[in-house]
């Protein structure tokens, strides 16, 4: 497998440019979120997925939809506490108050054996979700 201009890899070359290619596809942005301060750090991705401009801060629980923010909520809190990785599909309100499902995972960063940080990809999951509806109502 090459990737770069035909030169062989290493395997944490490939591994590289595996994540690159996953992080490419539409729709998929990065997170992290700073246990210690509470701040979350976005890309440009994830700024979008949200209806944000880049340079506004994201308050992830005040995005989550009304009716899911308590199920949210608890998963994220059973991932730091446990450990577990962390997974929700979830509805988000966007500042212009639509609504888009978005899929986050995200995995606990320890240091010195404890959880500091979740580290994690979204992607916007709304067309899936608007096919899934479509079908249903076919029925």
């Amino acid at each position: 497998m090459a990737f770069n201009g035909g030169r062989s890899c290493t395997p944490a070359e490939k591994a590289q440019a595996r994540l690159h290619l996953a992080l490419e596809l539409p729709g998929l942005g990065t997170w992290e979120f700073d246990l210690a301060t509470g701040a979350i750090s976005v890309d440009q991705r994830t700024s979008a997925i949200f209806g944000l401009e880049p340079s506004v801060a994201l308050d992830w629980s005040a995005h989550v939809h009304p009716d899911d923010r308590e199920r949210v909520t608890g998963e994220l809190s059973e991932a730091i506490t446990t450990g577990i990785p962390f997974r929700s599909e979830h509805r988000i309100l966007r500042p212009d108050q639509s609504i888009r499902w978005v899929e986050a995972s995200a995995l606990p960063v320890r240091d010195q054996g404890r959880i500091v940080q979740l580290a994690g990809v979204v992607q916007d999951v709304t067309s899936r979700h608007e096919r899934e509806s479509l079908i249903r109502r076919s029925r």
